[in-house]
């Protein structure tokens, strides 16, 4: 979690044992380890939190993407040829006006 090396763990060790002393040490220690584990424990719950509100929006966008692929599946013609032809006959009235402008302009 700190990326302590063990020297630089023996040197906070004499220098905890120097500042509080030998009577109160374990306790001091007992207590760093439960902060450390509350620490820890509490970051992975804010991970599991945010990991699951993520998933939760990726399911929500999933959905909303499958119900516009079946809205529009629902909403397509049912002959896949009269769609083709309407789609023909616009682009050939829109290539009979640009060669109609063409013809105006020259």
């Amino acid at each position: 979690m700190f990326n302590l090396g063990l020297w630089e763990i023996f040197i906070l060790a004499a220098v905890a044992l120097v500042v509080v002393g030998p009577e109160k040490l374990p306790k001091l220690a007992r207590d760093v380890a439960r902060f450390l584990n509350e620490v820890k424990r509490t970051t992975g719950t804010f991970t599991n939190e945010m990991n699951r509100a993520l998933d939760e929006e990726d399911f929500q966008k999933s959905k909303i993407k499958s119900q516009e692929h079946t809205e529009q599946d629902l909403n397509a013609p049912e002959d896949p040829l009269a769609r083709l032809k309407e789609e023909t006959e616009e682009l050939e009235e829109e290539q009979l006006e640009e060669t109609t402008e063409e013809k105006t302009d020259v």
